[in-house]
């Protein structure tokens, strides 16, 4: 009998995450609007990146930041990373701050981000 009750709750539980992943259950970007001069960074691979991207991010995958620190620029600047959901951008912001950075913002998935206001330019 527990055996079957632990079979049923572990489809059960396997149902959710199928759920779950399928309502793209991801982070909401931290922001509104696009902060002025912001480093906007696309933290998933390269072959996501080619695929579709933010116009003006660059591809510096999660996995290669600490390598690439030297891109991110002064500590201070904005930078707005993006992932598929914004799990890998979570990790990255974590990564940053943890590095020094005082600016970084999940920008959470590239749709969502897609749909973030970008700040109006003082160019006429």
């Amino acid at each position: 009998m527990s055996r079957r009750i632990h079979n049923n709750t572990k489809r059960a539980l396997i149902g959710m995450v199928v759920i779950l992943w399928h309502l793209g259950c991801g982070y909401e970007p931290e922001i509104t609007e696009l902060p002025p001069g912001a480093l906007i960074v696309d933290v998933r691979t390269p072959k996501e990146f080619k695929a579709d991207h933010y116009p003006g991010a660059v591809n510096i995958p999660l996995n290669r930041i600490e390598k690439r620190v030297s891109e991110f620029g002064e500590q201070d600047r904005p930078i707005v990373v993006y992932c598929r959901s914004g799990n890998r951008s979570e990790r990255a912001k974590s990564l940053l701050t943890g590095i020094g950075f005082s600016a970084v913002f999940n920008g959470g998935g590239l749709e969502s981000l897609k749909k973030i206001p970008r700040p109006m330019s003082s160019k006429p």
